[in-house]
């Protein structure tokens, strides 16, 4: 009789754990699951560590093992949703590695950035970030960039399809540029907008690009600013001192606007300072409207030469007349130097 009793008891109590933790599995806790932190990997250029969860690249940075001159690699597409502290947080932390986003994606679910941010806040000269998409939506109260917030180093083969909202600035890519900083081979869909009203920058690719070059770069996202300076492609070029390029780019959206008290707006650079620098080989949609006025312009200028997008939307206008990515073009054998081939109406990048 005791025997049945105590398994009477086990039986309830066993039933009573599966009621309480669903059917036997451990039940989730409460927030976001930024899974398994566990980076493998010795950081080295040979073996780098390997990245994909978000508590891994929560991690990136955070320890003299983690370190910011570490090289990385993304092994899974990544979400990260709520509040993100970019890497490389603020001016004391520069990222200095290499970041190589392996064609993988980080979507932003609807992500907030205290200050100044993207996915990176700073990265310095030697830093590098390669082959990385981001999606989603990323807000800042300051300044804000899908990638990078500043960069003095390399972005190249990178894409944002994310919608950017900056506080003071906002670049679909990056925020700002500075000292021979390069982002070349990227390209942004993504909206951009700036929601304070004082005459701060806003940019398809940068909100601004100083002292550094942004080439072989296209945006497709309308740019809004309530504030002042505003271009497809970036909004200001300071050509001061040091040279300052924008080259071989295509604005492709459909509108670019500023409403606030300094409404300086062009499709391609919003302003430019100084004169160290070059603008040319610029296209620009002939359609689209420049605070709600269509203009034109050259490849020279800071409104870039008219193309319609039928024109945009075929091949043979970006390999070969006028050949805007045609020293860049992949063909059959693309690589990170020929990174582009053939999308649905666009170019996109060969590890897509």
């Amino acid at each position: 009789m005791k025997k049945i009793f105590v398994l009477y008891i086990l039986a309830a109590a066993t039933v009573a754990a599966l009621a309480l933790t669903g059917c036997g599995k451990e039940k989730t806790p409460p927030g976001p699951d930024k899974g398994k932190l566990e980076i493998t990997g010795s950081g080295t250029a040979a073996d780098p560590f390997l990245i994909d969860t978000w508590a891994d690249l929560a991690a990136v940075g955070t320890t003299a093992t983690w370190a910011l001159d570490k090289h990385y690699k993304l092994t899974a597409d990544i979400t990260v949703s709520g509040a993100w502290t970019p890497i490389a947080p603020d001016t004391d932390h520069y990222f200095t590695g290499t970041f190589d986003g392996n064609g993988r994606t980080i979507t932003f679910d609807n992500v907030t950035v205290p200050n100044d941010g993207g996915l990176f806040a700073y990265v310095q000269s030697s830093g590098v970030i390669k082959k990385l998409k981001v999606a989603g939506n990323i807000t800042g109260t300051k300044s804000v960039g899908a990638i990078a917030n500043y960069s003095f180093g390399t972005i190249t083969c990178c894409v944002s399809t994310a919608n950017v909202a900056g506080g003071d600035f906002a670049g679909g890519i990056v925020s700002g540029t500075n000292n021979n900083s390069t982002v070349k081979n990227c390209y942004s869909t993504g909206t951009v907008t700036v929601s304070s009203a004082w005459p701060y920058y806003a940019g398809g690719i940068a909100h601004r690009v100083w002292r550094g070059t942004v080439e072989y770069c296209y945006a497709r996202g309308n740019v809004t600013n309530a504030g002042g300076t505003s271009g497809g492609i970036t909004g200001t070029l300071d050509m001061d001192n040091t040279p300052g390029n924008v080259r071989y780019c295509v604005a492709m959206m459909g509108s670019v606007a500023a409403t606030g008290s300094d409404p300086n707006c062009k499709r391609v650079i919003g302003s430019v300072a100084g004169s160290a620098g070059e603008i040319a080989n610029n296209y620009a949609n002939s359609a689209m409207t420049v605070n709600g006025t269509t203009v034109s312009g050259t490849a020279t200028d800071k409104n870039g030469a008219d193309a319609t997008l039928t024109q945009m939307q075929t091949e043979a206008w970006w390999k070969t007349t006028p050949g805007v990515f045609s020293s860049v073009w992949g063909g059959s054998t693309p690589d990170e130097d020929h990174p582009w081939v053939w999308g649905t109406n666009a170019p996109k990048l060969y590890w897509e």
